[in-house]
């Protein structure tokens, strides 16, 4: 994956989580491009804007983040080329990537997941 251009953007309720997964990538070298840096934004603006620049492939990679990550992922997969997948554990990631190359993973804020402590 390095090398990839990565976007990532968060609504209101995910928006803790996208700062969560931001600082790992961020750790792990990668360049990520925040739409939501400064504040989060309505549900359906992250997911058409990030769908966006993946279908007109200004970037390679979406991170998207609401409350449950379907809101998002609805929003992002209008775009042509786009295939975002709602994952809520590291096998279902690895298995969208695999079996449905998916270039955006979204996540639900609301949702538990074990590295949120």
């Amino acid at each position: 994956m390095a090398g990839n251009k990565i976007i990532i953007g968060a609504d209101p309720s995910g928006f803790d989580l996208k700062n969560i997964v931001k600082s790992y990538l961020c750790e792990k070298g990668y360049h990520v491009d925040d739409i939501t840096a400064e504040a989060p934004i309505g549900y359906c603006h992250v997911g058409d804007t990030v769908g966006k620049k993946i279908s007109d492939k200004e970037y390679d990679l979406g991170f998207i983040f609401c409350g449950t990550g379907m809101g998002v992922s609805m929003a992002a997969n209008k775009h042509s080329g786009v295939y975002c997948g709602v994952c809520e554990s590291v096998t279902t990631a690895k298995l969208c990537k695999a079996i449905n190359n998916c270039n955006i993973l979204s996540m639900g804020g609301a949702v538990d997941y074990p590295f949120q402590g």
